[in-house]
């Protein structure tokens, strides 16, 4: 049964979060967000795993990342 996860990203120079999900271990999907990757995380080093959580589906994964964007992450960190 594969496992999907929702994970928030920090990074100190940017002072930004970053929230997505992956079927992958979120350390293998850093090491594809810091490998020549031309999108937001791949603009800074130094991403720091703040928070994962599993689920059963990638639909309840996107959700709850949807979720956490919507309602913002610092303020969904401070509740968790």
């Amino acid at each position: 049964m594969a496992t999907y996860i929702t994970y928030i990203l920090y990074s100190e120079l940017l002072n930004r979060f970053y929230v997505g999900s992956t079927t992958l271990s979120v350390q293998d999907r850093l090491k594809y967000h810091l490998s020549n990757h031309t999108g937001f995380a791949g603009k800074a080093e130094g991403w720091v795993i703040l928070f994962e959580t599993f689920f059963l589906t990638i639909e309840d994964a996107r959700r709850f990342e949807r979720k956490i964007k919507k309602r913002g992450t610092q303020r969904c960190l401070n509740e968790l």
